[in-house]
């Protein structure tokens, strides 16, 4: 049974789909008449926005990059595959953006800066959100016409050999603009996008794409790409290979740069995985541990530490179906892979999590040769609790938070380690992992602190 990894994709790095079931109308913040109600509400009921735990939109709040990608991939019903992570210098590995953004680069929707930083928490301006939306939704834009060029003649703050003139006249031609409050001389294209405007222009491309399916018949909308994935970035099925727990393989990437490998695991056990480019091959690899679920997503996932050319991974699990994945920052490399039962310290993965009182402050020790910690909270409180989990000595640390099923997260962020969040009513489980090499002991301090 071969099973395609591109499914196993947003809900395992805390990105599902966001809360619906609300209204515009249910928002004390968007009454009936506000200038954004109508696009909100279908927005909300599409499940393409959500409001906030304090029964507030927000219409006025900034989006930043991240943000609006998540929004866009929920509006066009997109996926991110998973195989595509550790993007940008500035990407945190296992944030609930990282499949986002990392999906849309290797797609060529986004590109990062020349320092190699994507900036994901800037807020992103009016045309900057205007080419987001053109790409991702596949608009067939070409370059600046007479009759483009006409269009934004009226827009004094406009010039025609900005970069984003195109994007901006395409705009106007499909109806994604003008939006409610727009000035007809002035369009101010650097000035930060808001939620509400953001609902307006998303709201007016997918009707915009509705047209151009109308007109074309395509299903696809307005497609100028064959095909989403390439031979590079994907993980197409002949790359997927059935194994028998425990192997060792010794093989290539075979043109690609991703590789994935389903077996069985019988009974709760620790798995022991150190997968390592083999001598003269440049570059560096990096693991995914997913545990396969019924319904193609999984929550329940294991990110390995990446060490020079090898990544490792001890992985507490339970019986059942898995699938590992290896990204190679270059094709055909030739790399040795081994998966075998291993010994743990007791606390290495959601089965063996200690549990993380409120309040509570807590110091441990990641042991030589150990890889992570994990521990798990509940939240019984149907308002959620506003709380930041506080994690010491973070330079040399990954730390990650997974939302359970029993969570609905509100509006476009998840929960973060070192920041404040409202954290719902639900179930959590915290991976504090080392990205020291595995020869140092990692002390550090944990606390969710209200």
């Amino acid at each position: 049974m071969r099973i395609h990894p591109v499914l196993y994709a947003t809900t395992c790095i805390l990105a599902g789909l966001l809360s619906v079931g609300a209204t515009a109308r249910q928002f004390s913040d968007v009454p009936t008449g506000h200038i954004y109600a109508l696009p909100i509400e279908e927005l909300v009921s599409a499940g393409v926005i959500g409001g906030n735990p304090d029964g507030n939109f927000a219409p006025e709040r900034s989006v930043n990059r991240a943000e609006m990608l998540k929004m866009l991939y929920a509006a066009t019903g997109r996926e991110p595959d998973p195989a595509h992570v550790r993007c940008f210098s500035d990407i945190v590995p296992g944030s609930w953006y990282e499949p986002y953004v990392c999906d849309a680069a290797a797609r060529r929707f986004v590109s990062g800066y020349p320092d190699g930083m994507f900036r994901p928490g800037n807020p992103v301006n009016r045309v900057e959100a205007l080419k987001m939306i053109a790409e991702v939704f596949e608009f067939d834009v070409g370059a600046l016409s007479e009759q483009g060029r006409d269009i934004l003649s009226p827009l004094t703050d406009v010039s025609m050999s900005e970069w984003y003139a195109r994007y901006l006249a395409h705009a106007y031609q499909e109806g994604v603009l003008p939006i409610a409050g727009q000035g007809a001389s002035r369009f101010l294209p650097e000035q930060e996008l808001l939620r509400g405007e953001s609902a307006a222009m998303v709201h007016n491309a997918l009707q915009a794409r509705r047209r151009i399916q109308q007109q074309t018949g395509s299903a696809e909308g307005g497609g100028r790409r064959e095909s989403s994935n390439t031979e590079d970035d994907a993980i197409a099925d002949d790359n997927v290979e059935r194994a028998s727990f425990p192997f060792v393989v010794q093989e290539t990437f075979g043109g690609r740069k991703v590789r994935a490998y389903t077996f069985p695991v019988a009974n709760a056990m620790v798995v022991d995985i150190e997968v390592s480019l083999q001598s003269g091959q440049t570059g560096e690899v990096q693991c995914t541990l997913y545990r396969m679920e019924e319904s193609g997503f999984s929550e329940r996932y294991f990110l390995g530490t990446v060490e020079g050319k090898s990544c490792y991974m001890l992985a507490a699990v339970e019986a059942g179906e898995y699938q590992l994945q290896l990204q190679s920052t270059n094709v055909d490399a030739a790399f040795t892979l081994r998966a075998e039962q291993g010994t743990g310290d007791g606390n290495d993965g959601f089965v063996e999590a200690q549990q993380l009182p409120i309040g509570t402050s807590r110091t441990h020790t990641i042991a030589v040769n150990n890889l992570q910690n994990w521990y798990t909270f509940r939240v019984a409180d149907p308002a959620g609790r506003h709380m930041k989990l506080e994690l010491s000595n973070a330079a040399q640390l990954q730390c990650i938070v997974y939302a359970m099923d029993d969570v609905d997260i509100f509006g476009f962020a998840g929960p973060q380690c070192n920041e404040f969040y409202t954290y719902p009513e639900g179930t959590y489980y915290v991976s504090v992992g080392r990205a020291a090499p595995r020869l140092l002991p990692l002390t550090y301090t944990i606390i969710l602190r209200e």
